[in-house]
């Protein structure tokens, strides 16, 4: 995450960011618990930060960033996003020191680049035209865990 945006012979444009996150968990008994998580986190740039970055460099009225590997060129330049996170997680004591456990997670990325954009070739993917976009994740892990207490 950027901390701050600046340009040579600019003032620092600070970005905002916010977070929260929650937790709760349900001991059934001694062997086994439960937890339900969730969080969501923001990153906000001024009118003056967001001006920096969309002049990066401008051909023939679009954007081009080329910190991606390639060139990056969106029509909608808003840096902005956010993200947001929720999981559960069970897990199971059968002897002291093991756990045996399943986590279920979602997570959303929220752009505010959100458009078609084009992309230079980067290794095995085609240059083209892409469609960027909020993007979904699910997420299962199954653990077995030893735990060494001295």
């Amino acid at each position: 995450m950027d901390e701050a945006v600046f340009t040579s012979g600019s003032n620092v444009e600070l970005t905002t960011v916010w977070s929260f996150n929650a937790m709760y968990e349900h001991r059934w008994n001694p062997q086994w618990r439960t937890s339900i998580y969730g969080g969501m986190l923001g990153v906000e740039y001024d009118g003056a930060a967001k001006s920096m970055i969309c002049a990066t460099t401008v051909t023939g009225g679009k954007v081009t960033f080329t910190g991606f590997g390639s060139s990056f060129t969106p029509t909608n330049c808003d840096p902005n996003w956010g993200l947001s996170q929720v999981g559960t997680r069970t897990m199971w004591n059968p002897v002291p020191d093991l756990d045996v456990g399943l986590d279920l997670g979602w997570t959303h990325l929220n752009t505010a680049f959100a458009g078609a954009a084009v992309l230079g070739q980067n290794g095995a993917r085609p240059a083209g035209t892409y469609t960027v976009s909020n993007v979904d994740a699910l997420s299962a892990v199954f653990r077995i865990q030893r735990n060494f207490l001295y």
